[in-house]
């Protein structure tokens, strides 16, 4: 990813009583993010981006909360298409050929800033994770963090991975005496094609254009046999050469038209006794395009579902700042309590702990993902309220957890995430923990649809990643 030239404002409010706060906002242009994994390769987003940062307190402890929005400006995308064997493959396309609806189903994930702040005793500075990026224009969804003094900011010579602590002391005085923000940048972003992906899969122009032009032939020498009209659609259209996305997706749709115009000509042109040949056509046509439906390739796609990763955000809350919020770290506060029949389900969701592999496993699976499933007895509205997600730094021993998370489930929650990290550490020393792959907890709501998740204990190699059960 390449670092552009920064715009950079600071906006600061003293840390008073009343609003115990500051907020800086930053921005560039021309940031890149590269595709990723084998349907990701040889694409390359450009965007330019600006950024929300406030760091407060909250009953004297910190609080981070991060929003982040982009506009894309260009670049490359890849798009799923098929040889004549069927096999899937996928072969790079310019932003610009796409139609606007197709742009907005490309997302960033895995987000973090950098924010650099000049101190009295020398600089440091903070890691912030975006959360979830929502669509291109639209502010990310806000994701509040809560870390603990001896773990707010970083000095000289920390790396992502290996990050060297300012203490709590001078972390506390640095806040106290208010924060001086000299830069502000990404240092990592991720995109995912996945929507894409499957939107291109649905439409898929190239295999469509086939599939009407075939039925319009059929159709047309129905009606010349049938009614003596000698119109013929040219074949031009149906190459897959056109020049953009957008050109064919338009042609599919002219080439729709012109097949349901002659799959019922009015009754004016039905002209003499001859009418076998057209409704015979009419027949084969209908069958033509109900087959292509069916048979339309499906294809593999190894893009990341962002909607795993991390919850969907809230606004912070800071001390005295008049926003309601969730309960502060280390909080004795009780979750919503359910009513009704509610009270008596004590086992409505699943626990799911994950780890993706950042590197090959075994050697012959390139994408894997180990996975395990325990049940829980959280509250049923807080699994019905959807997706939660806990995540963990084996290094640093830090959590990052929404702060509306119940406290009196916490521990619970961490001993898990602890207990899974230290058997993939011990029995899958070769699935090695990345920035973007760090162990995660995610409570899986109360829905059918998700109790049929799974993993496997015979993995193969597959194009897809591979969720394998870890056996924790």
């Amino acid at each position: 990813m390449t670092r552009p030239l920064l715009f950079l404002m600071l906006l600061f409010l003293a840390l008073s009583p009343a609003r115990a706060q500051q907020v800086m906002t930053f921005s560039a242009d021309g940031e890149r993010v590269a595709g990723e994994g084998s349907s990701g390769d040889g694409a390359e987003l450009r965007f330019d981006w600006e950024a929300e940062t406030k760091i407060g307190l909250l009953l004297g402890e910190p609080v981070v909360s991060a929003r982040f929005r982009y506009a894309l400006q260009g670049g490359t995308v890849t798009l799923p298409t098929s040889t004549a064997l069927g096999a899937s493959r996928h072969e790079t396309h310019s932003l610009a050929s796409l139609p606007r609806s197709a742009m907005d189903l490309i997302e960033l994930y895995g987000v973090r800033l950098r924010l650099d702040f000049r101190g009295d005793e020398g600089d440091f500075h903070l890691i912030v994770d975006v959360g979830r990026p929502g669509p291109a224009g639209d502010w990310s969804f806000n994701v509040p963090g809560s870390p603990d003094w001896g773990t707010l900011f970083r000095g000289p010579g920390s790396t992502l991975e290996d990050p060297r602590y300012l203490s709590a002391g001078r972390a506390r005085e640095e806040v106290r005496r208010g924060l001086t923000l000299a830069a502000g940048s990404i240092v990592e972003a991720h995109v995912t094609l996945l929507r894409l992906h499957q939107w291109y899969e649905r439409e898929n122009p190239d295999y469509h254009l086939k599939a009407y032009g075939a039925a319009i032939r059929h159709l047309e020498d129905g009606v010349r046999v049938s009614y003596g009209y000698n119109e013929t659609t040219p074949e031009a259209l149906e190459t897959v050469f056109i020049k953009s996305v957008r050109d064919r997706l338009d042609f599919v749709a002219s080439y729709e038209r012109r097949y349901r115009k002659l799959l019922d000509i009015p009754d004016r042109f039905r002209t003499g006794g001859n009418h076998a040949p057209y409704e015979v056509a009419r027949d084969q046509a209908r069958r033509m395009i109900i087959n292509a439906r069916e048979r339309a390739p499906r294809f593999e796609s190894d893009q990341v579902n962002p909607g795993a990763l991390h919850d969907r955000g809230h606004p912070p809350r800071f001390d005295g700042s008049g926003v309601a919020a969730a309960e502060p770290k280390g909080s004795t506060g009780q979750p919503k309590a359910p009513s009704g029949a509610d009270q008596a389900e004590t086992d409505g969701c699943r626990v799911r702990l994950f780890q993706h592999c950042e590197k090959p496993f075994n050697g012959t699976i390139d994408k894997a993902m180990f996975v395990a499933f325990r049940s829980s007895d959280l509250p049923a509205d807080l699994c019905d309220s959807g997706f939660m997600a806990l995540g963990y730094q084996r290094k640093t021993d830090d959590f990052t957890h929404p702060l509306d998370f119940p406290a009196q489930h916490m521990s619970e929650m961490q001993g898990l995430l602890r207990g899974f990290t230290r058997h993939m550490t011990r029995e899958h020393p070769e699935c090695r923990i990345g920035a973007a792959s760090s162990p995660t907890l995610q409570i899986i709501p109360s829905d059918p649809a998700h109790s049929r998740w799974t993993c496997t204990t015979n993995p193969k190699p597959l194009p897809h990643s591979v969720q394998i059960c870890s056996g924790f």
